[in-house]
């Protein structure tokens, strides 16, 4: 896989499934931008990237929020333009038997792992779709196809991640944009 001249930003880079990403991307040649909550987190991914040679740049976010991400998208045009391929990697779970689930552990997965991965895919959409071009890819998981003991939040916002993908598929490719999904696991 060959990435040079192309820019991706990848969404929850600072460690985990995101951060290898982002390393892949970068190895393969495109210039990546790492984004999450935590800043020292960004710069070890930051890091990582520069020891390969590559180029990078840290852009703290709280993926959270749409004017967070608006702001993040903001930042890419100033630095280089709309991205190329923008991965949503920012995700968390809440593993404990469905009955001691609390409204704290709902709204904080929900917002994380599919609220934040849908504004994500429209804000960054909307400039790619302007553009006529672009890749988003999102981070499923295997529970977007089967349940877990203790894991019904998490397998509620990955299935949601996972319609939201084949949707916006279905909406944005005849205009240029693909939306895929990976489902580790």
């Amino acid at each position: 896989m060959k990435l040079q001249e192309r820019t991706a930003v990848v969404t929850g880079a600072g460690r985990g499934i995101g951060r290898e990403i982002a390393l892949g991307l970068a190895a393969a040649g495109a210039k990546v931008s790492v984004s999450g909550r935590r800043q020292d987190r960004l710069q070890e991914a930051l890091s990582a990237i520069g020891a390969q040679g590559a180029a990078g740049k840290a852009y703290p976010a709280d993926a959270r929020g749409a004017a967070a991400i608006a702001a993040l998208l903001a930042a890419c045009r100033r630095e280089g333009g709309v991205p190329d391929i923008l991965v949503n990697s920012q995700g968390v779970t809440a593993i404990k038997p469905t009955l001691e689930i609390g409204e704290d552990d709902y709204d904080r997965v929900f917002d994380t792992n599919l609220k934040g991965v849908f504004f994500c895919c429209t804000i960054f959409g909307r400039a790619m779709l302007a553009r006529g071009s672009g890749c988003i890819v999102n981070i499923a998981s295997i529970s977007s196809y089967r349940g877990w003991p203790g894991s019904a939040v998490y397998g509620m916002t990955k299935q949601g991640v996972r319609a939201l993908t084949e949707t916006l598929g279905a909406e944005w490719a005849a205009q240029g944009v693909r939306v895929n999904a990976i489902a580790p696991g």
